[in-house]
């Protein structure tokens, strides 16, 4: 599963380092989790990108952003 991700910036600080955690849900009931990180989102900007999750072959029915981390320096 591939999945695309925006980090918006509008707060007073420029991000210096972010983490998202992802979790897909599949048909069959089952669950696959896998996070992403990346630098320098700074303030009044956006950074868009994507991450791919292994999910075995199995059909995802939904993707969920469980946790995030956004940290300046």
């Amino acid at each position: 599963v591939y999945v695309y991700y925006k980090i918006v910036n509008t707060g007073k600080v420029d991000i210096d380092y972010y983490e998202v955690w992802f979790e897909v849900r599949c048909a069959d009931g089952s669950t696959f989790q896998d996070w992403t990180n990346g630098l320098n989102v700074p303030r009044g900007t956006y950074y868009t990108d994507w991450t791919m999750i292994n999910i075995a072959g199995k059909r995802a029915i939904s993707v969920v952003v469980t946790r995030y981390e956004l940290t300046s320096y």
